[in-house]
């Protein structure tokens, strides 16, 4: 009882600190907003402070060369680089003239602050923007509307949700079937062969690779001159990583297990396979079933990678929404509603199963099924 009251004192003191953490948070970002909004007027006041670039784009030489002394921060897209600017993670950004341009138009609070930027390496011109007023806030209806129904975006959120649950789905059936014939295999085998030693080590390589790298390399080499779908290779590569966690989890689980009943068997003359499927398996299930809980949370998570092999998930989805509207709460708010969803669905389905097979819930019928009575 004791303990019970001393972990609730420290919940709330945890919970009081969080709140204080956040206000103070807020306080220090408004702050900063308003003292750096007007600040800067060209492209020299940027000198010393933090600058937006775009990945994989020239903007980091024209600010090196413009802006020597700044400090660079690297974005995936125009939209990621005006939201930047807005809450204040950096003080300006450089991109291409045409961008910038509709940048201002949907940012009023925007402005270029440079001509054109060019070196003679480069061809091209980009500007720099800075920001000289705080945004204004759309109003609610506005901004549900350009989230949901403008531009056909309901229809974007609905396809990139069967795409998520597509993968998460099918990598989640075919991944753990593969993971328990894998774990039944090494199990069945005393001395492991070449062929389980193969396994092993190819297990290994994808456990020990991270999800992104291990994708790409499906999508950019292995797959790469084939016909395969972005999202089929999304499948593969999921599934794989899937049965390797799978495999571990079971792996985990049989270590926990108490091995007194299949001595037990054996001396009764049970062959291999009847002591796996009635002594082993039953209570490796019900040891299992929180990692394999965890792992289906885990690869769900995961799945909003794909869109770097140009996949339109949910993820994917609430990207190009923010880089239509300019604004992130609502995409990024529906995108995390999205997937929880999705993690509670397929982890209820696993506590459905949990519970129906359950050896606790067996009656004595079911539990002497097959034996006599004399």
């Amino acid at each position: 009882m004791r303990n019970s009251k001393t972990q609730k004192r420290i919940n709330r003191l945890l919970a009081l600190l969080l709140v204080v953490l956040v206000v103070l948070c807020s306080f220090t970002a408004c702050n900063k907003n308003e003292e750096d909004a007007g600040q800067i007027t060209n492209i020299s006041d940027l000198n010393g402070k933090i600058v937006g670039v775009a990945i994989g784009s020239m903007h980091e030489d024209i600010a090196k060369h413009f802006i020597p002394n700044c400090t660079i921060h690297y974005y995936n897209s125009p939209a990621d680089l005006a939201a930047a600017l807005n809450s204040g993670v950096v003080d300006g950004i450089i991109c291409d003239g045409a961008v910038s341009l509709a940048l201002i138009k949907e940012n009023d609070n925007l402005a270029i602050i440079s001509d054109p930027l060019s070196t003679n390496e480069y061809e091209f011109e980009a500007r720099a923007l800075a920001k000289i007023s705080e945004p204004k806030d759309s109003t609610l209806k506005e901004s549900l509307y350009d989230t949901f129904i403008a531009d056909g975006r309901m229809d974007m959120l609905i396809d990139g949700f069967k795409t998520t649950a597509l993968i998460s789905f099918t990598s989640i059936i075919i991944g753990g079937l593969l993971g328990f014939l894998y774990f039944s295999f090494c199990w069945s085998k005393t001395k492991p062969g070449i062929e389980a030693k193969i396994a092993t080590l190819f297990v290994w390589i994808v456990k020990a690779t991270p999800i992104l790298v291990f994708l790409m390399i499906l999508y950019y080499v292995v797959f790469a001159k084939t016909s395969l779908s972005a999202t089929t290779i999304a499948i593969i590569g999921f599934t794989l990583a899937y049965m390797a966690s799978t495999e571990s989890t079971f792996h985990s689980a049989f270590k926990e297990l108490n091995h007194g009943e299949e001595e037990a068997a054996i001396s009764l003359g049970y062959k291999t396979w009847q002591i796996y499927y009635k002594f082993v398996l039953p209570p490796l299930l019900e040891n299992a079933s929180t990692g394999i809980k965890n792992e289906i949370v885990s690869l769900v998570q995961a799945t909003s990678i794909v869109g770097y092999i140009a996949v339109q998930d949910i993820t994917k989805v609430s990207d190009i929404i923010r880089g239509r509207t300019f604004d992130a709460f609502f995409p990024l708010l529906v995108t995390t509603i999205l997937y929880f969803a999705l993690c509670w669905i397929f982890v209820d389905l696993v506590r459905i199963a949990e519970y129906k097979f359950n050896l606790r819930r067996r009656t004595p019928d079911q539990i002497l099924k097959g034996v006599e009575h004399k």
